[in-house]
């Protein structure tokens, strides 16, 4: 769910971000640098847009192309239908990236985007035979169990607001008292929610890379167990790190998230033993 600074409504459209505008990264959004040894594709919580990993860019090693992947109907691609099945929403990123695959990569996401990072490696290595270098999933429970949660896409958008408030404590409460980015936000937190609600997970071989799992101490939604749970999906390495804070703990920047991607990316010969900037 979206912890949103910022909103701009338009006639036409709403563009949200969740920090200043300025940082919003556009579509297939790339770190400007030489000759990069891997790429990391990132992918956004619900309600969320590339803007989440602008401050990213400059924290990882030079040699990590960052590459924030952009979900339709939002920010630079807000011309595009919202997409409520997960199905779609891998075909639109496998179109993406088809041609920035030609490196080694590996995937974040947090929340919904560990889901879509899961399953959009899975499709890449269907249709092209290629493993990711490393996976790394954050506040997601892993994919073979059972959401157990009521659904709530679907509901009235009354019932919709009060659940996401009981359930996601990253959500501004002044978005909820204010129409007018009520009615900006709603479809798209709706759609993700969809998309996460309607997921059918199907039984594949697991991965021939690493998986690494981060987690909340305080998060409510994402426990111990659901997120050690991703270890079937590896033939090799796995580890979980907990960190302080709730779902949201990834906007905590006195935790060295960025700096434990980096040294694993490191460790595993993926890119040079650089250090990079903790955050």
């Amino acid at each position: 769910m979206a912890s949103i600074d910022n909103f701009h409504a338009g006639s036409q459209h709403c563009a949200y971000q969740i920090v200043d505008p300025t940082t919003i990264m556009p579509p297939m959004a790339r770190r400007e640098i030489g000759t990069p040894c891997l790429r990391l594709f990132c992918l956004p919580y619900a309600g969320g847009g590339t803007s989440i990993y602008s401050s990213w860019r400059k924290k990882l090693p030079l040699d990590v192309d960052l590459c924030a992947l952009p979900f339709p109907g939002r920010e630079h691609l807000w011309k595009e239908d919202l997409l409520t099945h997960l199905e779609p929403l891998i075909e639109r990123l496998v179109e993406t990236i088809a041609d920035k695959i030609d490196l080694p990569y590996a995937f974040f996401g947090h929340s919904l985007g560990g889901l879509v990072a899961f399953e959009l490696a899975r499709r890449l290595r269907f249709l092209y035979g290629t493993n990711p270098a490393y996976l790394f999933v954050s506040g997601c429970q892993s994919p073979h169990l059972a959401y157990r949660l009521p659904s709530i896409h679907s509901l009235p958008s009354g019932e919709f607001i009060d659940q996401l408030r009981r359930r996601y404590d990253g959500i501004p409460q002044v978005i909820f008292e204010n129409p007018e980015w009520l009615e900006c936000i709603l479809p798209i937190l709706r759609a993700d929610m969809a998309v996460l609600e309607t997921y059918q997970y199907k039984n594949e071989v697991p991965f021939s890379c690493p998986i690494y799992a981060f987690g909340g101490l305080e998060d409510k939604l994402i426990g111990f167990d659901a997120l050690e749970a991703w270890r079937i999906h590896t033939a090799e390495a796995f580890e979980l790190q907990l960190y302080p804070g709730g779902h949201f703990f990834i906007h905590d920047t006195k935790l060295p998230l960025i700096s434990v991607i980096a040294e694993q990316l490191q460790s595993a010969g993926w890119i040079p033993g650089e250090a990079c900037e903790s955050v």
